[in-house]
């Protein structure tokens, strides 16, 4: 729903010259900065062509199939420079693109999922700068991780700190600080210099009161979406092979995000890795780095996904405990002290930090694949296991089975509102809100209101905003028509009596907000309609349960 609306706005900014990272589409009639939303605007950008011809939704939809291969392609060409033969660079990307981790975000998030396709590229050019000592690849280095930013700043986090471990490992093993500080400023500057609009942007919010964190409720995900150790090292998409589902074990409280397993096969690949290479024949000086390259990559993954307290299952210890927002924290814990810099407070979940760590498992496991081909029979009767394994636990558990799935696109109930050449509002009920930090009221429809924009193309006032700031949401709450709306639709405890609500001034802010549509989505509250009839509003159209009215 969001990835499609963040789609369609972006190809039509595109095309229109306007700016995509402020819409008034959203919030209608405030609208709101997307400069810290998961809007993704590189992916706008580059699929415009798509998005115009098939539609947003449909789009969104290819992208699920197309980003786990894409994803595969990028990690199997960081294979190759990391020294690995073909066939185990392949296997490789296989093991990053198509694991669990990899694919439930490419299912779900967009901006995460084509993220992950370019995560890869920022350390293959690195790696081949490492190589050529040329600036060109540097640049290329930099200018990937540019292309992160454009994405999403939580992964163009991911690369920068994965072209920063190569960096400081090779610096440290070859011993030529002089040319890979310059390797590093170049790299520095093409990041800045691509990202440089979203970097803008980010800025332009911030000094106009668009980005306003929520200290409490960023800490309240530190440790409510911090992962475990039990469920990292658990199969992927194998739910009978632990006791209970993965999603439940993911997080020691009752939400959370993905499925933060890295997954047998990779785990046996990479250990086999580790095990077989001060057996074998000892690999070249670069490669070695490669592999210790990714092995730090994983540590770091790994350690940074269980946030700041140490949780092995479902218990929580906190050695050197501080308090910080209301929450207990470990000093122990390196997550805690990256919380005290500026801004990577606001990196909000820390189970994402698999992502990253995936990346370096798959190349070790690509590494112990080779070696265990090389052992004999019996280390390719071993890989053969392995890897049958590892095939079936690709991909995410339940392939999206228990999500809400909706049609592309209701025609005959919107077909009024793209008929009406008015730029007039849309008004969802249950009306809400949301953000992460921040929000009121409530959505009936799980945002469908923000994919059913992209068809009927007027401004909505229901959204989810990622960075939702509380003065935004007050804005918006003080309008007369929204109040009475949020009002009204919360049920009340018992035999209380309705809120009454001032008619005479939310007809004065409905018109002057320039309210035209309502859509009543099923189990809204009787009396809201009941409301938007004394207002003026007649039924036009209803489908599936669902209401359009339209005011008179």
């Amino acid at each position: 729903m969001i990835s499609a609306w963040g789609l369609d706005w972006t190809s039509d900014a595109v095309l229109a010259l306007d700016n995509p990272w402020w819409t008034d589409e959203l919030l209608a009639p405030e609208g709101t900065y997307l400069s810290f939303h998961a809007l993704a605007p590189l992916a706008g950008i580059v699929l415009t062509p798509l998005v115009q011809l098939a539609g947003a939704a449909l789009t969104v939809n290819i992208l699920k199939l197309v980003l786990p291969i894409a994803a595969a392609l990028s990690a199997s060409l960081l294979g190759r420079e990391a020294g690995l033969p073909r066939p185990a660079a392949w296997l490789t990307g296989a093991l990053f693109g198509f694991s669990t981790i990899v694919v439930w975000r490419t299912t779900f998030h967009l901006n995460f999922g084509f993220g992950l396709a370019l995560l890869p590229l920022a350390p293959y050019f690195a790696m081949r700068y490492s190589r050529t000592s040329s600036r060109a690849d540097a640049a290329l280095a930099g200018a990937a991780v540019g292309l992160l930013v454009l994405t999403d700043l939580t992964m163009a986090l991911f690369g920068a700190l994965t072209v920063a471990a190569l960096v400081v490992l090779a610096a440290i093993g070859e011993r030529t600080l002089r040319r890979w500080a310059a390797g590093a400023g170049v790299m520095f500057a093409a990041a800045v210099i691509v990202g440089a609009p979203q970097l803008a942007m980010v800025a332009r919010a911030a000094s106009n009161d668009g980005y306003d964190p929520n200290d409490e409720a960023l800490a309240a995900s530190w440790t409510g979406a911090s992962t475990n150790l039990f469920t990292m090292l658990s199969p992927g998409n194998v739910r009978e092979a632990v006791p209970g589902t993965l999603e439940d074990l993911a997080y020691r409280h009752p939400w959370g995000e993905a499925t933060p397993a890295y997954g047998w096969g990779a785990l046996a690949l990479a250990l086999a890795c580790v095990i077989l290479l001060p057996l074998a024949r000892p690999p070249s000086p670069a490669r070695l780095l490669f592999l210790v390259w990714a092995g730090v990559v994983l540590a770091a993954g790994t350690v940074l996904a269980l946030g700041p307290e140490l949780t092995f299952t479902d218990r929580a210890w906190l050695p050197l405990e501080e308090s910080r927002y209301g929450q207990r924290l470990s000093l122990v814990m390196p997550y805690t002290w990256l919380t005290h810099l500026p801004l990577f407070g606001d990196v909000r979940i820390p189970a994402r930090f698999t992502m990253m760590g995936m990346l370096g498992l798959a190349l070790l496991g690509g590494a112990g694949a080779t070696l265990l081909w090389r052992a004999g029979r019996a280390g390719r009767v071993l890989l053969s296991v392995i890897l049958a394994f590892a095939v079936l636990e690709s991909g995410f558990p339940d392939g999206g089975a228990d999500q809400r799935w909706v049609p592309l696109q209701r025609d005959s109930l919107y077909a009024p509102v793209r008929a009406d050449e008015r730029d007039s509002v849309v008004v969802d009920i249950p009306l809400g809100f949301i953000g992460a930090t921040a929000g009121a009221g409530e959505t009936a429809s799980h945002l469908e209101s923000m994919l059913r924009a992209t068809e009927h193309e007027h401004p909505i006032a229901e959204a989810y905003v990622t960075r939702l700031t509380q003065s935004q949401v007050d804005a918006l709450v003080a309008r007369p028509f929204y109040s009475s709306v949020l009002a009204l639709q919360r049920k009340p405890p018992g035999e209380v009596a309705p809120p009454r609500v001032d008619i005479a001034a939310a007809a004065s802010d409905m018109r002057a907000t320039d309210v035209g549509w309502a859509v009543v989505w099923p189990g809204a509250e009787r009396r809201v309609m009941a409301f938007l009839e004394r207002l003026g509003f007649v039924r036009v159209r209803e489908d599936a349960g669902i209401v359009l009215m339209r005011r008179r």
